[in-house]
């Protein structure tokens, strides 16, 4: 009688709608994850302060930029608030310290534009008073 030599996890990872991801630069624990284009943009994570750019087609990571030093990332949230053909507006906020920042992010794979201005700053608003977005928690003494 004759054996079958069968590779389940092949036949599994060919099911999936997920794929296995070259591995990060560096660990990384409750990372932050934007879908942009061909891009997923990593914007750090529980005590990491580093964001990448991780190409779908090429399969390679790009450092984009690094958080301000006083940020700890332990909680934080990225969502985009808007979206254009060649810039994705990024705002961070939460953290350990309560940070609310924006990045205006142009891409670090187009080799036709000098990208140096990807950068985390903070929110202001129109008077240039810094914006914080934290949870308001109302305290009820009986």
């Amino acid at each position: 009688m004759e054996t079958m030599n069968v590779d389940f996890e092949k036949i599994w990872l060919d099911r999936t709608i997920f794929a296995a991801l070259s591995p990060l630069p560096i660990p990384l624990f409750q990372g932050q994850c934007i879908s942009y284009k061909q891009e997923i943009l990593i914007c750090g994570g529980n005590k990491v302060n580093e964001c990448y750019s991780y190409h779908t087609i090429q399969k390679q990571y790009k450092f984009i930029c690094s958080y301000p030093k006083d940020v700890i990332l332990l909680g934080h949230c990225v969502v985009d608030i808007k979206n254009n053909k060649n810039k994705i507006t990024l705002l961070s906020f939460g953290g350990s310290f309560k940070h609310t920042l924006i990045m205006n992010y142009t891409s670090v794979w187009n080799d036709k534009i000098v990208v140096k201005n990807n950068k985390w700053i903070p929110l202001k608003d129109n008077n240039n008073n810094i914006i914080c977005i934290d949870k308001v928690i109302i305290i009820y003494y009986l």
